[in-house]
Formats: C-alpha cells, structure tokens, sequence
C-alpha cells in the first residue's frame, strides 16, 4: 500500500492534506488541484481502411 501524507500551505490558510490510500496503482499517481491532460488525435482504426476482402482466394485448397 502506498501512503504519503505532507502537510504544507500558505500562512493563514489552514493546513493542506495529500494522503493516498487504498487501492492498486500500475502506474504513476497525480495529485494537483488544476491537471490539464493533452490526448492525441483520435485514431481510425486501420480495418475501416481496408479493401474489400477478394472474392476468389488464392495459395490453398479450402
């Protein structure tokens, strides 16, 4: 379990907490209060890009 507890602010305006509790992380966690996330343009997948299959195939007998 991973648990981090830092307790900071500025002076006047009350005591900040960052505690991570529980559960199961595979990756990096983030903790901020304004995160912007860039994602990548959507990506086609290739199959709606294909040719039709062939109507005759060659190379083996079925």
């Amino acid at each position: 379990m991973l648990m981090t507890d830092r307790s900071s602010g500025p002076a006047g305006s009350g005591q900040t907490s960052n505690r991570i509790t529980d559960g199961v992380f595979f990756g990096a966690v983030i903790q901020g209060r304004d995160i912007q996330v860039m994602l990548p343009a959507e990506v086609t997948p290739a199959m709606t890009g294909m040719p039709a299959p062939a109507r005759v195939f060659t190379g083996r007998d079925d």
